[in-house]
Order: C-alpha cells, then structure tokens, then sequence
C-alpha cells in the first residue's frame, strides 16, 4: 500500500486514481471478452446427447441449422422419450418430479393421428422435446428433438417398424 503514498506521507489522490482507472479498463476489457465468448458459443448448435447406440442415418445443414436423423434399434418410442425427458428437466435445473417443469410433449395426447394408415409412411404419434438457451444481445439456440416410432412405407418399399426415429432440428444465431 505503500505506492498509494506520495512524498508528503499523504494518500496521493494521483495515484489512487490511477489504480482505480487500472481496475475499471480491466473490468470492461474483460466484460466485453465475456461477451464475445457467449456470442460465439451460440454461433455453433446446442449439442443434446443422443440416444445410447443410436445410429446417425441422415444430415442435412442449411444455414444456420440442420437435421440430423438417428435410428435406435429394437427399443420403443416411449423409453426414448423418457431418456430425453430426463436430459430436459436436468437441461433447465429441474427435477424429474417437479410438477411445472417443461417436458416433452405427445402429439396427439392420445391414440393416433386421425390420418394414420399402416404402410402409408405417416406416423401414429410423436415426442416432441424442445431444448434451448438464450444469452446477451439475443443470442438463441435450440435443438428440438422429434421422437416417433419407425413405420412402413410401401411406395418407397422402406421398413423401419420396430425401431425408433429421432430427428434433431438444431437452430442457432
């Protein structure tokens, strides 16, 4: 402390100065650091752990998104969707026993899509779990997992009954 003193033995209001001058650059040098760290974390996607022994059967990016298309054997929709709930509630600090905590959500609530026709390639139901994140200056990302059990399609002769589908749209800025 001895450098805050100036020759008369009195605090030096010069120096003092300059020591908090020093401080204050620093604290805004480094804010403005942290910002553009934040920034740059969400110019990639919001990466969500995928589905033990999923298999990446698809991507496409466009942009500042993409798709990406995994199919998990001999496993049902439901499990699938109750791996992702859980990585949800742990997403947003929740406990999976939390009442009013966001979950992912089944289209529709109950049975099948009125249109479902076995064969036709449609879907009966799906998961939906919706992943995001927001920083400074209206920095976004998300991933929005889609979870449907596999399905024939016999114009396209494509047989994925008995596997689960899960399609990542990931969006960032």
């Amino acid at each position: 402390m001895s450098f805050l003193v100036g020759r008369d033995g009195n605090i030096s209001v010069l120096r003092v100065g300059a020591v908090f001058g020093i401080l204050g650059l620093a604290i805004i040098v480094g804010g403005y650091l942290l910002f553009q760290l934040e920034l740059r974390t969400f110019q990639s996607p919001l990466n969500i752990r995928v589905y033990p022994n999923a298999q990446q059967v698809g991507q496409q990016q466009i942009g500042d998104s993409q798709t990406i298309t995994y199919m998990v054997p001999g496993v049902s929709a439901e499990e699938v969707m109750a791996y992702y709930d859980e990585l949800l509630a742990d997403h947003n600090g929740d406990s999976v026993n939390t009442n009013n905590r966001e979950r992912c959500n089944r289209y529709p609530l109950q049975g099948q899509f009125d249109d479902y026709a076995e064969g036709a390639g449609t879907v009966p139901y799906y998961f939906l779990c919706n992943f995001n994140e927001s920083g400074w200056g209206g920095a976004n990302r998300a991933t929005i997992i889609n979870i449907q059990p596999g399905v024939r399609n016999d114009a396209l002769q494509q047989d994925t009954t008995g596997n689960t589908m899960i399609l990542y749209e990931q969006f960032w800025d």
